[in-house]
């Protein structure tokens, strides 16, 4: 209120233009996200701490937080804009940065002082009847307040420059990290890892207020070293290997259907996770991805509304671990928005088709190795987690994909598609799976669509298509057949395990009939509808998995439990992105980038997630979300201005391929 009394007093000169108020709106709603998402994450950040380790130990972690917080916060709140604004009259910037040069370190070392001490002499450390984990918080507070106090300064820099829309992303994306990370770390590294939350708080800020600094102030890269980023962001996304916290490095279980025991040291996780927050650290293109943002930012507002709405006694941590399972996969829609606005030339399908040349051919070996005609998760040097239930289908998707960008009358990348063709449709065959054959012959398809000699003749795409379909056929037809035990003797011993394999996939794929599929969606669409409180904020507690293990449908499972609020910000993307596309439908034929990112994320959000909860889980759901942000990219160059049309169309650019 002080700035809005010292205008009605006089102190302050009014504005002489006019001013509307949609248009200064407008200009603050950036700043009011920010300020929303930062006041609702720190409430939920308290609540989350109070519920793991207890009122007792959450008050001292919280006054230690505090004790570590107070320069930083009156520094950002007074001390920092006013020489922020002075230097800027100035035009120099002295006494802000000597402020900093020196009060960072010292606060840097005062914290690590009074850690030293509380770790190293714990009996001085009781001397004002607080225990030494009290004092290790608060040196490793005092040390995060210094990481802050750099933090706030790059922050308060960005506001002169009017960078309000990297602020707005930087707050977001950091504060809802910091929240989806606690219970991860009280589960993984104990009650002692939450004594640093200040001090991890603090380098999250940092590095996203560097990175949206960095990209908002435009700093020059080599294209060369750019288009390197682009390959290895767009591999590692698509990759599918696994590490544990637990045990070794990387996941390697040659059971078939692995079982994590609700353990979450066991839990496989993919390398995209670390590839989903370095990317967007690297990129930092917030302002390409202003639409992602948004709809994270809601995404988010809704669970927390829906987990704080409907609780019960006890049930309020699973609800916010639950919340992180679905907010988790759903940054990767800012990672692909970013990334199609940085992307060249198909930078993100080159790099997918050479993984899947590593991956492929390695899988089915390894698959005939152990005796097996149905696809092994076991690679020796590392296992595939989810193999059947996933990975097949976005590795085929991938590729169909591939092919209908890359292929080209003299283009390198001709005969590496031609070569994969046949293994691919193997591999499709022995993914034990209808719905991957139809991905697999649906993408290759899809590009008889595009006019020669863009894509391929269609002569050539004919024979392709049988071939895809004689081959995949054929090969799970074998599969069923040794399933059955319809195989020659002499066959029999060979094929034993795969039939026992067979038959352990056919029970975890799907439920046994379509009868009981339509009984669990029976079931979650009931309780959706079953008041006013459940359809809008969901359910307090999740079904009984012994009864009821899947949703069977993303949708579904996500308006169940969180309800219809939490689900509406995707609904209202995937509508906007479908009129996009329907706006965009002349452009299809002639922009075979644009058409392989439809086509995909028409099977990952059409197709899949209504047969199956991909989206809720790390691996498919990360490259998901990536692949409707690289499509929102990708509509907004090619609907904008048209180029895109005739740059894919140019007969010149077949001739010289690549």
């Amino acid at each position: 209120l002080a700035p809005l009394a010292a205008l009605i007093s006089g102190r302050m000169t009014r504005p002489t233009a006019p001013v509307t108020f949609l248009h200064n709106l407008g200009k603050l709603a950036p700043n009011l996200g920010s300020t929303a998402i930062i006041g609702i994450t720190v409430y939920v950040f308290r609540l989350s701490i109070i519920l793991l380790v207890g009122r007792v130990l959450a008050g001292d972690l919280f006054t230690a937080f505090a004790i570590g917080g107070l320069i930083p916060t009156i520094y950002n709140s007074s001390i920092g804009p006013s020489l922020a604004l002075r230097n800027h009259r100035d035009g120099r910037k002295g006494m802000a940065f000597k402020l900093i040069s020196w009060l960072a370190p010292a606060l840097f070392l005062f914290g690590s002082a009074i850690t030293a001490v509380a770790l190293c002499y714990p009996n001085l450390a009781t001397l004002l009847n607080k225990s030494p984990n009290f004092w290790t918080s608060v040196g490793l507070s005092f040390s995060g307040g210094a990481v802050m106090i750099v933090a706030l300064h790059r922050r308060i820099m960005m506001l002169q420059r009017n960078m309000n829309v990297e602020i707005f992303g930087s707050d977001v994306l950091s504060n809802i990290l910091i929240v989806v990370v606690i219970p991860y770390f009280y589960y993984l590294l104990g009650g002692r890892s939450l004594e640093g939350l200040y001090l991890f708080s603090a380098i999250v800020n940092f590095c996203f207020y560097w990175s949206a600094q960095r990209t908002g102030g435009e700093m020059k890269i080599s294209r060369s070293l750019e288009k390197a980023k682009l390959y290895v962001i767009g591999g590692l996304v698509f990759l599918p290997v696994f590490f544990q916290l637990g045990g070794s490095v990387l996941f390697r279980d040659s059971t078939f259907v692995f079982d994590t025991g609700l353990l979450l040291k066991q839990l496989p996780i993919p390398v995209s996770v670390i590839v989903l927050f370095a990317g967007i650290l690297l990129l930092g293109r917030f302002r390409d991805a202003h639409r992602s943002l948004t709809v994270f930012f809601f995404t988010a507002l809704t669970l927390v509304l829906a987990a704080l709405t409907v609780q019960e006694p006890g049930g309020v941590t699973a609800r916010l671990v639950l919340m992180a399972q679905y907010l988790l996969p759903a940054l990767g829609l800012v990672l692909g928005e970013m990334y199609g606005g940085a992307v060249g030339d198909g930078e993100f399908e080159k790099a997918c088709l050479i993984v899947v040349c590593m991956i492929v051919p390695v899988q089915l070996l390894c698959s005939w190795a152990q005796g097996l005609l149905i696809l092994t998760p076991y690679l020796y040097a590392f296992s595939i987690y989810q193999h059947l239930h996933y990975v097949s289908v976005i590795t085929v998707m991938v590729y169909g994909m591939a092919f209908i960008c890359l292929w080209r009358p003299r283009g390198r990348w001709k005969t590496v598609l031609t070569i994969l063709l046949p293994l691919m449709a193997i591999y499709a065959g022995a993914s034990y799976s209808i719905e991957v054959l139809l991905i697999l012959f649906g993408m290759i398809a899809a590009a008889l669509w595009i006019p020669e000699p863009a894509v391929v003749s269609r002569r050539v795409a004919v024979f392709l298509l049988v071939l895809v379909i004689t081959i995949g056929v054929s090969y799970s037809l074998l599969t069923k057949m040794a399933d059955q035990g319809k195989v020659p003797q002499t066959l029999s011993d060979i094929l034993e395990i795969s039939r026992e394999k067979s038959r352990l996939a056919s029970e975890v794929l799907s439920p046994h009939n379509l009868g009981d599929r339509l009984k669990h969606w029976e079931f979650h669409i009931s309780g959706s509808l079953g008041g006013f409180k459940e359809f809008f904020f969901g359910h307090a507690q999740r079904p009984d998995r012994r009864v009821h293990p899947s949703a069977y449908n993303y949708y579904l499972d996500l308006l169940y439990n969180f309800g219809f609020l939490a689900l509406l910000p995707l609904l209202c993307l995937l509508i906007h992105t479908a009129r996009s596309t329907y706006r965009c439908r002349a452009t299809l034929r002639v922009d075979r980038f644009l058409l392989a990112a439809v086509l995909g994320t028409f099977v990952i959000f059409i197709l899949d997630n209504s047969l199956k909860v991909g989206l809720r889980q790390p691996y498919p759901g990360i490259f998901g979300f990536f692949l409707l942000g690289l499509l929102q990219a990708r509509l907004g160059q090619s609907c904008t201005d048209g180029t895109a049309a005739i740059r894919d169309h140019s007969p010149e650019r077949d001739a010289v391929g690549e």
